[in-house]
């Protein structure tokens, strides 16, 4: 998993894959292949698409916190470096 991929993943979990395009200035199509390579990498479905509406599975809600944590640190790390 790599920063994208996580920074991706945390931000889709906070709302929707459109949101977090528009967070990240990339089109959808874009999220959902990084989520689809991220899931394929991992080996485990990282949500349940229920009629245009998403859901975390049991396995990604408990990986949601970790990846916020390391996105935060990520960050804290980086602004050290400028």
């Amino acid at each position: 998993m790599d920063f994208r991929q996580m920074e991706t993943f945390v931000s889709i979990a906070s709302g929707s894959f459109g949101r977090a395009a528009n967070r990240l200035h990339i089109t959808q199509p874009a999220i959902s292949l990084r989520i689809s390579g991220l899931e394929e990498e991992l080996g485990v479905k990282l949500f349940d698409r229920l009629n245009g509406s998403i859901q975390l599975t049991t396995k990604s809600s408990l990986t949601r916190t970790e990846c916020s944590t390391a996105r935060t640190f990520a960050a804290i790390a980086i602004c050290t470096f400028r």
